[in-house]
């Protein structure tokens, strides 16, 4: 078993990048198929919604645009800092609004922790005995602040959105209960495509992982695509997170259909 996590972790970093710490290094793989499966498996579609959860700078917000240059995209981003950079990269674009919140289960305020690396923010508190040590430092609470939450349901209810085509969500811990918060978009198949980072290891205190959010889209007949983006701690082989794809029922056959072709199985 090791050495398939060596082999895995040197092809990581022959096709990757290599995160140094204070104690280790972790392997950070590039893999531009989470951008090639989202475009295959929404191929065709026409001015497709967008959702960009978790925005920060505006990144990935910009790689939408770039994909889909006729989608409709919305930024959620609760960390005031962050929206000047994230507006810079669409000026005068009537196809993006910004919108200064958090998402989760709930709508109403909450008490987001700002960590010493901004990014790692989070509307949990972090600190979780499992976290690797490493990462310890950079998730250190400097500051708590009051922020505005909404639902998905909610909002879309209130914007008066039918459909969603791509949900992103970068939102450090967040998912599941952003998801909570999107029952009715959910069960009602809303939602085509799924996007979310999630982790196989507690980084916050209350940290669903992986497997819970597997579960928790199950419920709706949401499936597993792929993930993308392993990374890796480099001195003890571990798992610590990832980014993964789930698809709804609309997309369940284009999906095996996709896998079949781009990794030569049987589509299972």
């Amino acid at each position: 078993m090791f050495q398939g996590i060596r082999s895995f972790a040197i092809d990581c970093a022959k096709r990757g990048r290599l995160y140094l710490n204070d104690r280790g290094y972790d392997f950070h793989p590039v893999d531009q198929r989470c951008w090639d499966d989202q475009a295959a498996l929404l191929q065709g579609r026409k001015n497709p919604v967008v959702f960009d959860v978790g925005a920060n700078g505006g990144i990935i917000a910009t790689q939408y645009r770039k994909m889909f240059p006729d989608c409709r995209l919305y930024c959620f981003e609760p960390q005031e800092t962050f929206l000047p950079s994230l507006q810079s990269r669409f000026p005068n674009d009537p196809a993006v609004s910004f919108h200064s919140a958090a998402v989760g289960a709930a709508s109403g305020k909450a008490r987001f922790y700002l960590t010493a690396a901004r990014d790692s923010s989070s509307l949990l508190s972090a600190g979780h005995a499992n976290a690797p040590e490493s990462y310890r430092r950079i998730l250190t609470v400097t500051e708590e602040k009051e922020v505005e939450v909404i639902t998905l349901d909610d909002f879309t209810q209130e914007q008066k959105i039918e459909r969603i085509d791509i949900l992103k969500m970068d939102i450090q811990g967040g998912e599941y209960a952003a998801l909570e918060g999107a029952a009715r978009l959910l069960s009602e198949a809303r939602i085509a495509l799924i996007y979310l980072e999630a982790s196989f290891v507690p980084l916050y205190a209350s940290h669903p992982l992986l497997g819970d959010i597997t579960k928790s889209l199950a419920r709706y007949d949401y499936t597993f695509h792929l993930l993308y983006h392993l990374t890796i701690n480099g001195r003890s082989g571990r798992m610590l997170w990832c980014d993964a794809i789930f698809v709804s029922p609309e997309l369940y056959t284009v999906s095996r259909e996709h896998l079949k072709k781009s990794w030569g199985g049987n589509g299972a």
